[in-house]
């Protein structure tokens, strides 16, 4: 019984390490995808006012 309660806490736990490590992942990708649209755009406007 022992053995199962362990094997399912190890699951949890490593499921929520799981979520976070690809949150930490994520989470500047996406930043920096937005980041650099918009810089895109601000060199876009700039160019219209040329």
């Amino acid at each position: 019984m022992l053995n199962i309660i362990n094997i399912e806490i190890m699951d949890t736990s490593s499921l929520i390490l799981g979520l976070v490590f690809l949150v930490i992942i994520i989470l500047p990708i996406i930043f920096l995808a937005r980041a650099s649209k918009k810089k895109n755009n601000q060199n876009e406007n700039l160019d219209q006012y040329k």
